[in-house]
């Protein structure tokens, strides 16, 4: 893991989101950005931006990201995105 990378990791790990918490995608990601190991796949995540969702999933020690699901029980396919690109949303 690369120095980029790391610094991702940890910034994942000190920005305080968790599984269960409620989120909105803010904006895209650009693939690989600061250190993030995953890519934004588009049209697919373009959908995501301005939607809420839950944090159902953390692979934040891959430094993928967490994943999100628009219903926390619901069983359709996640997205992994960035901690950089979420806001929390308190109900």
């Amino acid at each position: 893991m690369n120095e980029l990378e790391e610094t991702y990791v940890e910034n994942h790990f000190n920005s305080g989101f968790k599984v269960g918490d409620k989120v909105k995608i803010v904006r895209a990601a650009k693939n690989w950005e600061d250190g993030w190991k995953n890519t934004w796949e588009s049209p697919e995540m373009d959908e995501w931006v301005g939607k809420t969702g839950y944090i159902v999933g953390d692979h934040g020690k891959s430094g993928r990201g967490f994943d999100i699901l628009e219903d926390a029980d619901s069983i359709e396919m996640s997205w992994s995105f960035p901690y950089f690109v979420l806001e929390k949303v308190e109900d």
